[in-house]
């Protein structure tokens, strides 16, 4: 599971928030929770909570 969230970071999630400088890393995965981290132009955001929920959460609810 670790292998195809960290792919959809990669192919889906880091290419959208890339383009406002941002990046989404993925730190662990235990007892079915993702663990990540908001780097670059995420950090500090004030949209990064609306980012997390409206856009990665959904992103991994509707792949997994």
């Amino acid at each position: 599971m670790r292998h195809k969230l960290q792919k959809l970071l990669d192919e889906r999630i880091n290419p959208m928030v890339g383009q406002h400088g941002g990046r989404i890393d993925l730190i662990d995965y235990v007892n079915r929770v993702a663990y990540i981290s908001m780097s670059g132009g995420c950090q500090g955001c004030s949209s990064s909570k609306a980012t997390l929920r409206d856009g990665v959460e959904k992103a991994i609810f509707e792949a997994f």
